[in-house]
Protein backbone atom coordinates (compact mmCIF):
# COMPACT_ATOMS: atom_id res chain seq x y z
CA UNK A 1 0.00 0.00 0.00
CA UNK A 2 1.27 3.44 -0.90
CA UNK A 3 1.60 5.78 2.05
CA UNK A 4 3.12 9.11 3.02
CA UNK A 5 6.29 9.33 5.07
CA UNK A 6 6.72 12.09 7.66
CA UNK A 7 8.33 15.09 6.05
CA UNK A 8 10.97 15.38 8.76
CA UNK A 9 12.33 11.93 7.79
CA UNK A 10 13.62 13.44 4.58
CA UNK A 11 14.73 16.78 5.99
CA UNK A 12 18.50 16.48 5.72
CA UNK A 13 20.96 19.20 6.65
CA UNK A 14 24.52 18.97 5.46
CA UNK A 15 27.21 21.57 6.06
CA UNK A 16 30.33 21.43 3.92
CA UNK A 17 33.67 22.87 4.83
CA UNK A 18 35.19 22.78 1.36
CA UNK A 19 37.40 20.44 -0.54
CA UNK A 20 40.36 18.62 0.97
CA UNK A 21 43.63 20.39 0.26
CA UNK A 22 45.54 17.12 0.28
CA UNK A 23 47.05 16.04 -3.00
CA UNK A 24 45.74 12.62 -3.98
CA UNK A 25 47.13 10.02 -6.32
CA UNK A 26 45.31 9.02 -9.50
CA UNK A 27 43.45 6.16 -7.87
CA UNK A 28 42.12 8.49 -5.19
CA UNK A 29 41.18 11.15 -7.73
CA UNK A 30 39.04 8.69 -9.63
CA UNK A 31 37.09 7.76 -6.50
CA UNK A 32 34.35 9.96 -5.05
CA UNK A 33 34.69 10.77 -1.35
CA UNK A 34 32.55 12.51 1.24
CA UNK A 35 35.20 15.21 1.58
CA UNK A 36 34.51 16.35 -1.96
CA UNK A 37 30.87 17.07 -1.31
CA UNK A 38 29.82 20.62 -0.51
CA UNK A 39 26.26 21.09 0.77
CA UNK A 40 25.38 24.59 1.71
CA UNK A 41 21.79 24.68 2.97
CA UNK A 42 18.81 22.74 4.24
CA UNK A 43 17.26 20.45 1.67
CA UNK A 44 13.66 19.32 1.94
CA UNK A 45 12.47 16.37 -0.12
CA UNK A 46 8.71 16.25 -0.26
CA UNK A 47 7.54 12.66 -0.56
CA UNK A 48 5.05 12.30 -3.38
CA UNK A 49 4.84 8.49 -3.39
CA UNK A 50 6.33 5.74 -1.26
CA UNK A 51 5.71 2.01 -1.49
CA UNK A 52 8.06 0.03 0.78
CA UNK A 53 9.51 -3.42 0.20
CA UNK A 54 9.57 -6.12 2.86
CA UNK A 55 12.69 -5.93 5.05
CA UNK A 56 13.98 -2.83 3.28
CA UNK A 57 15.02 0.48 4.87
CA UNK A 58 16.22 3.75 3.36
CA UNK A 59 19.19 4.46 5.63
CA UNK A 60 20.73 7.36 3.74
CA UNK A 61 19.31 10.10 1.55
CA UNK A 62 21.62 13.02 0.89
CA UNK A 63 20.99 15.86 -1.46
CA UNK A 64 23.38 18.66 -2.38
CA UNK A 65 21.77 21.18 -4.71
CA UNK A 66 24.98 23.12 -5.41
CA UNK A 67 27.69 20.50 -5.82
CA UNK A 68 31.04 21.36 -7.39
CA UNK A 69 34.21 19.32 -7.81
CA UNK A 70 37.47 20.95 -8.95
CA UNK A 71 37.62 18.84 -12.11
CA UNK A 72 33.88 18.47 -12.61
CA UNK A 73 30.67 20.34 -13.24
CA UNK A 74 28.26 22.38 -11.16
CA UNK A 75 25.01 20.63 -10.37
CA UNK A 76 22.88 18.47 -8.06
CA UNK A 77 24.43 15.48 -6.26
CA UNK A 78 22.03 12.82 -5.01
CA UNK A 79 23.02 9.90 -2.78
CA UNK A 80 20.83 7.12 -1.52
CA UNK A 81 21.53 3.95 0.45
CA UNK A 82 19.08 1.11 0.94
CA UNK A 83 19.66 -1.74 3.41
CA UNK A 84 17.89 -5.08 3.66
CA UNK A 85 17.25 -6.64 7.08
CA UNK A 86 16.83 -10.09 5.53
CA UNK A 87 16.45 -11.84 2.19
CA UNK A 88 12.71 -12.47 2.43
CA UNK A 89 11.89 -10.09 -0.44
CA UNK A 90 14.27 -11.92 -2.78
CA UNK A 91 13.02 -15.36 -1.70
CA UNK A 92 9.47 -14.31 -2.59
CA UNK A 93 10.75 -12.76 -5.82
CA UNK A 94 12.27 -16.03 -7.03
CA UNK A 95 9.15 -17.94 -6.04
CA UNK A 96 7.38 -15.71 -8.57
CA UNK A 97 9.88 -16.77 -11.26
CA UNK A 98 12.07 -13.65 -11.38
CA UNK A 99 15.89 -13.39 -11.19
CA UNK A 100 16.19 -10.04 -9.42
CA UNK A 101 15.29 -6.36 -9.60
CA UNK A 102 15.99 -3.74 -12.22
CA UNK A 103 16.44 -0.47 -10.34
CA UNK A 104 15.28 2.48 -12.43
CA UNK A 105 16.50 5.91 -11.23
CA UNK A 106 16.40 9.46 -12.56
CA UNK A 107 16.11 13.15 -11.69
CA UNK A 108 14.09 15.41 -13.99
CA UNK A 109 12.50 18.87 -13.84
CA UNK A 110 8.93 18.59 -12.60
CA UNK A 111 6.52 18.04 -15.47
CA UNK A 112 9.08 16.43 -17.80
CA UNK A 113 9.94 12.78 -18.49
CA UNK A 114 13.19 10.89 -18.20
CA UNK A 115 15.37 10.49 -21.29
CA UNK A 116 13.95 7.70 -23.44
CA UNK A 117 11.27 5.32 -22.29
CA UNK A 118 12.25 2.54 -19.92
CA UNK A 119 10.85 -0.15 -22.23
CA UNK A 120 12.79 1.24 -25.21
CA UNK A 121 16.06 0.98 -23.31
CA UNK A 122 15.40 -2.63 -22.43
CA UNK A 123 14.99 -3.64 -26.07
CA UNK A 124 18.73 -3.21 -26.38
CA UNK A 125 21.42 -5.51 -25.05
CA UNK A 126 21.76 -5.04 -21.33
CA UNK A 127 25.08 -5.21 -19.52
CA UNK A 128 24.63 -7.52 -16.54
CA UNK A 129 25.39 -4.82 -13.99
CA UNK A 130 24.12 -1.49 -15.31
CA UNK A 131 22.77 0.64 -18.13
CA UNK A 132 22.97 4.44 -18.43
CA UNK A 133 21.23 6.72 -20.87
CA UNK A 134 21.13 10.50 -20.44
CA UNK A 135 19.69 11.31 -17.03
CA UNK A 136 18.52 7.74 -16.47
CA UNK A 137 20.37 4.93 -14.66
CA UNK A 138 19.27 1.32 -14.56
CA UNK A 139 21.06 -1.17 -12.31
CA UNK A 140 20.50 -4.82 -11.49
CA UNK A 141 20.47 -6.42 -8.03
CA UNK A 142 19.82 -10.07 -7.25
CA UNK A 143 20.61 -10.39 -3.54
CA UNK A 144 19.77 -8.69 -0.26
CA UNK A 145 22.84 -6.47 -0.16
CA UNK A 146 23.13 -2.78 0.60
CA UNK A 147 22.16 -0.84 -2.49
CA UNK A 148 23.93 2.48 -3.06
CA UNK A 149 22.97 5.11 -5.58
CA UNK A 150 25.10 8.14 -6.35
CA UNK A 151 24.65 10.41 -9.32
CA UNK A 152 25.63 13.92 -10.29
CA UNK A 153 23.15 15.84 -12.45
CA UNK A 154 24.88 18.87 -13.94
CA UNK A 155 22.88 22.06 -14.32
CA UNK A 156 23.94 22.14 -17.97
CA UNK A 157 22.33 18.73 -18.61
CA UNK A 158 19.08 19.85 -16.96
CA UNK A 159 18.92 22.79 -19.39
CA UNK A 160 16.83 25.01 -17.11
CA UNK A 161 16.81 28.83 -17.09
CA UNK A 162 18.33 30.53 -14.06
CA UNK A 163 16.04 30.58 -11.04
CA UNK A 164 14.14 28.40 -8.61
CA UNK A 165 12.83 25.08 -9.94
CA UNK A 166 11.10 21.94 -8.70
CA UNK A 167 12.85 18.66 -9.56
CA UNK A 168 11.57 15.11 -9.22
CA UNK A 169 13.64 12.13 -8.10
CA UNK A 170 12.29 8.66 -8.71
CA UNK A 171 13.60 5.19 -7.88
CA UNK A 172 11.73 1.97 -8.58
CA UNK A 173 12.51 -1.75 -8.15
CA UNK A 174 10.98 -3.79 -11.00
CA UNK A 175 11.04 -7.63 -10.97
CA UNK A 176 12.92 -8.98 -14.01
CA UNK A 177 13.79 -12.30 -15.60
CA UNK A 178 16.68 -12.43 -18.08
CA UNK A 179 17.64 -14.64 -20.97
CA UNK A 180 21.22 -14.84 -22.26
CA UNK A 181 22.29 -12.99 -25.37
CA UNK A 182 23.03 -15.39 -28.22
CA UNK A 183 26.31 -13.73 -29.19
CA UNK A 184 27.96 -12.12 -26.15
CA UNK A 185 27.82 -13.78 -22.74
CA UNK A 186 28.53 -10.56 -20.84
CA UNK A 187 25.19 -9.22 -22.10
CA UNK A 188 21.68 -10.38 -21.38
CA UNK A 189 18.24 -9.60 -22.73
CA UNK A 190 15.06 -9.07 -20.78
CA UNK A 191 12.78 -12.09 -20.97
CA UNK A 192 10.04 -10.80 -18.67
CA UNK A 193 9.55 -7.71 -16.54
CA UNK A 194 6.80 -6.70 -14.13
CA UNK A 195 5.10 -3.46 -15.11
CA UNK A 196 4.31 -2.42 -11.54
CA UNK A 197 7.33 -1.99 -9.23
CA UNK A 198 7.60 -3.81 -5.89
CA UNK A 199 9.26 -0.72 -4.42
CA UNK A 200 8.84 2.87 -5.53
CA UNK A 201 9.95 6.19 -4.06
CA UNK A 202 9.04 9.43 -5.77
CA UNK A 203 10.13 12.72 -4.25
CA UNK A 204 10.24 16.41 -5.12
CA UNK A 205 12.81 19.01 -4.11
CA UNK A 206 13.70 22.58 -5.01
CA UNK A 207 16.98 24.01 -6.23
CA UNK A 208 18.23 27.28 -7.65
CA UNK A 209 19.89 26.88 -11.03
CA UNK A 210 22.56 29.31 -12.28
CA UNK A 211 22.63 31.04 -15.69
CA UNK A 212 23.69 28.80 -18.57
CA UNK A 213 25.92 29.81 -21.45
CA UNK A 214 25.33 28.35 -24.91
CA UNK A 215 28.72 27.61 -26.44
CA UNK A 216 30.25 26.12 -29.54
CA UNK A 217 33.93 25.46 -30.12
CA UNK A 218 35.63 26.43 -33.37
CA UNK A 219 38.97 24.98 -34.43
CA UNK A 220 40.94 26.97 -36.99
CA UNK A 221 43.93 24.67 -37.23
CA UNK A 222 45.48 21.53 -35.74
CA UNK A 223 49.01 20.70 -36.95
CA UNK A 224 50.89 17.57 -35.90
CA UNK A 225 54.61 18.12 -35.28
CA UNK A 226 56.08 15.40 -37.51
CA UNK A 227 59.60 15.97 -36.20
CA UNK A 228 58.98 15.93 -32.45
CA UNK A 229 56.01 13.59 -32.68
CA UNK A 230 57.73 11.01 -34.89
CA UNK A 231 54.68 10.68 -37.07
CA UNK A 232 55.79 7.45 -38.72
CA UNK A 233 55.94 5.73 -35.33
CA UNK A 234 52.76 7.27 -33.89
CA UNK A 235 50.69 4.11 -34.41
CA UNK A 236 51.45 0.52 -33.55
CA UNK A 237 49.63 -1.99 -35.73
CA UNK A 238 50.37 -5.62 -36.46
CA UNK A 239 49.98 -5.21 -40.22
CA UNK A 240 51.63 -1.79 -40.62
CA UNK A 241 49.07 -0.72 -43.20
CA UNK A 242 48.98 2.88 -44.47
CA UNK A 243 51.31 5.80 -43.95
CA UNK A 244 51.61 5.43 -40.20
CA UNK A 245 50.63 9.08 -39.80
CA UNK A 246 48.19 9.89 -36.97
CA UNK A 247 44.41 9.68 -37.28
CA UNK A 248 43.65 13.00 -35.60
CA UNK A 249 40.44 13.99 -33.86
CA UNK A 250 39.45 16.31 -30.99
CA UNK A 251 36.95 16.29 -28.14
CA UNK A 252 35.25 18.71 -25.76
CA UNK A 253 34.45 17.55 -22.24
CA UNK A 254 32.49 19.13 -19.42
CA UNK A 255 33.82 17.47 -16.30
CA UNK A 256 34.12 13.81 -17.34
CA UNK A 257 31.27 13.94 -19.83
CA UNK A 258 32.08 14.19 -23.53
CA UNK A 259 29.85 16.88 -25.03
CA UNK A 260 31.35 16.72 -28.52
CA UNK A 261 33.64 14.33 -30.39
CA UNK A 262 34.92 15.36 -33.83
CA UNK A 263 35.28 13.02 -36.77
CA UNK A 264 38.65 11.40 -37.38
CA UNK A 265 40.99 12.58 -40.13
CA UNK A 266 42.96 9.52 -41.25
CA UNK A 267 46.71 9.67 -41.88
CA UNK A 268 46.86 13.40 -41.39
CA UNK A 269 49.42 15.93 -40.21
CA UNK A 270 47.00 18.84 -40.80
CA UNK A 271 43.53 18.14 -39.42
CA UNK A 272 40.72 18.51 -42.00
CA UNK A 273 37.74 17.07 -40.13
CA UNK A 274 35.04 18.83 -38.08
CA UNK A 275 36.04 22.43 -37.41
CA UNK A 276 32.98 23.44 -35.37
CA UNK A 277 31.34 21.58 -32.51
CA UNK A 278 27.64 21.26 -31.91
CA UNK A 279 26.30 23.83 -29.44
CA UNK A 280 26.27 22.84 -25.77
CA UNK A 281 25.42 24.48 -22.44
CA UNK A 282 27.72 25.10 -19.51
CA UNK A 283 27.92 27.20 -16.36
CA UNK A 284 30.68 29.59 -15.34
CA UNK A 285 32.01 27.02 -12.85
CA UNK A 286 32.10 23.95 -15.11
CA UNK A 287 35.55 22.57 -15.87
CA UNK A 288 35.89 22.32 -19.67
CA UNK A 289 38.53 20.38 -21.60
CA UNK A 290 39.77 20.67 -25.16
CA UNK A 291 41.75 17.56 -26.14
CA UNK A 292 43.39 16.22 -29.30
CA UNK A 293 43.84 12.48 -29.85
CA UNK A 294 45.41 10.06 -32.29
CA UNK A 295 43.08 7.13 -32.93
CA UNK A 296 44.85 3.76 -32.63
CA UNK A 297 43.47 0.99 -34.80
CA UNK A 298 45.27 -1.68 -32.77
CA UNK A 299 43.18 -3.57 -30.23
CA UNK A 300 46.17 -3.46 -27.89
CA UNK A 301 46.39 0.32 -27.56
CA UNK A 302 44.17 3.14 -26.43
CA UNK A 303 43.86 6.33 -28.43
CA UNK A 304 46.90 8.51 -27.75
CA UNK A 305 46.32 11.84 -26.00
CA UNK A 306 48.34 14.43 -27.89
CA UNK A 307 47.16 17.68 -26.29
CA UNK A 308 44.87 18.64 -23.42
CA UNK A 309 43.89 22.08 -22.14
CA UNK A 310 41.55 22.53 -19.19
CA UNK A 311 39.82 25.58 -17.81
CA UNK A 312 36.55 27.29 -17.10
CA UNK A 313 34.76 29.14 -19.88
CA UNK A 314 36.39 32.43 -18.89
CA UNK A 315 39.85 30.85 -19.32
CA UNK A 316 39.35 30.34 -23.07
CA UNK A 317 39.25 32.90 -25.88
CA UNK A 318 35.78 33.86 -27.15
CA UNK A 319 37.09 36.05 -30.00
CA UNK A 320 37.27 34.42 -33.44
CA UNK A 321 39.85 37.00 -34.48
CA UNK A 322 42.08 36.17 -31.51
CA UNK A 323 41.96 32.39 -30.91
CA UNK A 324 43.87 30.53 -28.23
CA UNK A 325 46.99 28.93 -29.67
CA UNK A 326 47.88 25.69 -27.89
CA UNK A 327 50.83 23.38 -28.43
CA UNK A 328 52.35 20.26 -26.92
CA UNK A 329 55.16 17.82 -27.51
CA UNK A 330 53.39 16.32 -30.53
CA UNK A 331 50.99 19.08 -31.59
CA UNK A 332 52.77 22.01 -33.23
CA UNK A 333 49.75 24.30 -33.03
CA UNK A 334 46.02 24.15 -32.31
CA UNK A 335 43.98 27.33 -32.74
CA UNK A 336 40.76 27.22 -30.73
CA UNK A 337 37.87 29.56 -29.84
CA UNK A 338 35.06 28.90 -27.35
CA UNK A 339 32.36 31.03 -28.96
CA UNK A 340 29.54 32.15 -26.62
CA UNK A 341 26.33 32.16 -28.65
CA UNK A 342 24.04 33.39 -25.86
Amino acid sequence: MIRKLPAFFFLLIFLGTGFSACKKNKKDRDRFSDEEEVAESQVLIDTLQYKPLSGMNITRLRLDTSHIRPRGTWGVMLRMKVDFQDSSAFVKLRERGFDGYLVDMYVVPQGTKADRKFTELLKEKFLKSFLKDGNRDIKYIADAESFRYRRKFSFSSLGLPAGRHNLNFKIAFLPVKFKPDEQLNKFVRVDRIEKKPDFVYNGKFQCTTPPLKKVRVKVTKILFDKEKGKAKDSDFTLLKIGSGYPDLYWKILAGRETVFKAQRDKNSLDYKGDLTSKAFYCTEKDMLTFAVFDHDVSVFNRDDLLLRKKGKLADFSHDANNPDIFSSKKIKTAEVVFEVIQ
